[in-house]
């Protein structure tokens, strides 16, 4: 009897777990990007590559085609994302595909076709429109330029999710209807990829927390920079009780000469008491062709021989292979783009406000204007690059006007951190940032050794001239005395 109930009970035991495990393998989302073009008509910038990355947002997997290859059924996917950015004929075969999606995203031209092919009367299409000043999504009201085209087309029976307003009335070109969400542009260079991606996590359905945070870089720190003006700054964000976040460049080149941290003493010894006090040191390289990973392994190194360890890398551009390639050492990277992403092994944090100068009042109103309208995000992330020869009271007043936008800072010291080379590992245990190191000795040159040798020698010299200088002082003094008893018993 008691056999049969302990079969039964590991039956459901591993059809529990087999359960389980579907449950959790199907978390992740199948995207299918079918696009027309991978830009507009008349522009370089593309729309594909970008959109392929900040998906990343998401918990998804990604595939894109060219619409003309499309060639087996769309409602393999969970969700399908179709990009018109060019006006096309579309044929019957790849309407009735794209009807079968089970979730459809469409983005600008051709949507007329497909309310006509199945069936949705008093559908409105007028094409590209421009002359649109703002974006009213929720209770935000967010600039564009009025020369923008933006593709405004609606069925009567809809749900509209954001409007446009050219002064005088508000026009739908956000909306959903059924299994189709429609959005009358995608765009990287404007504020319509905010509502985009902020109406994203609901048609996801991952409900992201709201919560707006800054990521507050202390930039190009390297061995020109001045230890005293960067400590000024670091006592300036304690002051504000702000994160600290540094990002170091071990060598530099300046007017044909290469300069290395290990020379300038002073300002090893700020960074590392911002290390003890729980500040976050980044890694920097510079955008150059030199291979990325072996410049990794070298800085790395470098730092560690002068007792500095990051916990980040900052990717100096935008490019997917980069990003895998520094995913093999760091699981925190920064990288040049517009909104957190999880891809490979890495958590991606956005660097988008990199080319701020904030000693230009132009750049500093694009920036808090920026922020203004980054707050459409729910869990938006503002990157920002301070220099480190930057004002102080640039700063200070930068942290305030942020602050009072109603952004947290973000604290890169608090999440979990991981990096690994074949010498160095680096990671976050029990809260605390635990080091291993085997680098190796620094090799020395032979003019090295011949200088270390002659320094050796010098102190052993001038340890027996001092010695000797000192015997002859106390004989002198000792004389000086007898000579002196004699004189008086004369």
């Amino acid at each position: 009897m008691w056999d049969k109930y302990l079969a039964i009970g590991l039956i459901i035991f591993i059809l529990t777990g087999i359960t389980n495990g579907l449950s959790h393998s199907k978390e992740k989302k199948d995207v299918l990007i079918i696009y027309e073009a991978k830009t507009r008509l008349g522009e370089s910038f593309s729309i594909l590559e970008p959109l392929e990355i900040y998906l990343h947002h998401f918990d998804v997997s990604i595939k894109s085609i060219y619409v003309e290859d499309l060639n087996f059924p769309v409602s393999n996917y969970d969700y399908v994302i179709y990009i018109g950015l060019q006006e096309r004929k579309l044929t019957k075969d790849i309407l009735e595909n794209l009807s079968k999606a089970k979730n459809l995203i469409w983005i600008e031209a051709n949507v007329g076709q497909y309310a006509e092919y199945i069936g949705w009367s008093n559908f409105k299409n007028y094409g590209y429109k421009t002359g649109y000043v703002s974006i009213i999504y929720k209770k935000e009201s967010v600039s564009i330029n009025l020369d923008i085209p933006i593709y405004v087309a609606y069925p009567k029976d809809r749900k509209d999710l954001s409007f446009l307003y050219d002064y005088t009335q508000k026009v739908p070109w956000v909306w959903t209807k059924g299994n189709l969400w429609y959005f009358g542009r995608l765009d990287f260079e404007d504020n319509s990829f905010l509502v985009f991606f902020d109406i994203l996590h609901d048609i996801f359905k991952e409900n992201h927390t709201e919560d707006r945070r800054i990521l507050l870089l202390l930039d190009e720190i390297n061995p020109l920079t001045s230890a005293e003006k960067l400590r000024e700054l670091i006592q300036s964000q304690c002051c504000e009780e702000v994160p600290i976040s540094l990002v170091i460049y071990p060598e530099i080149t300046h007017s044909r000469d290469t300069y290395y941290i290990e020379d300038n003493r002073k300002l090893i010894d700020v960074i590392k008491l911002a290390d003890e006090n729980d500040g976050a040191i980044i890694l920097g390289i510079p955008p150059n062709k030199e291979d990325i990973n072996e410049k990794i392994n070298r800085d790395l190194i470098a730092l560690a021989r002068v007792g500095i360890f990051p916990i980040a890398f900052s990717l100096p551009y935008p490019n997917m292979e980069g990003y895998d390639k520094a995913s093999r050492y760091f699981e925190i990277i920064l990288y040049r783009g517009l909104i957190g992403t999880k891809m490979s092994n890495a958590i991606g944090y956005p660097i988008n406000m990199d080319d701020y100068n904030p000693n230009n009042p132009t750049d500093y109103n694009l920036l808090v204007r920026r922020a203004k309208e980054f707050r459409i995000l729910r869990d938006a992330i503002l990157g920002i690059t301070f220099p480190s020869y930057a004002p102080t009271e640039n700063l200070r007043r930068l942290i305030n006007d942020i602050r009072a936008l109603g952004y947290d800072f973000l604290n890169l010291r608090g999440k979990d951190f991981y990096v690994e080379t074949s010498h160095i590992k680096v990671m976050k245990v029990d809260g605390k940032k635990v080091v291993i190191s085997n680098v190796p000795p620094l090799e020395k040159t032979f003019l090295q050794r011949i200088f270390e040798v002659f320094v050796n020698y010098l102190r052993l010299i001038l340890i027996i001239i001092v010695s000797l200088f000192t015997i002859i002082i106390f004989y002198l003094i000792k004389n000086k005395r007898k000579l002196y008893e004699m004189g008086e018993k004369k």
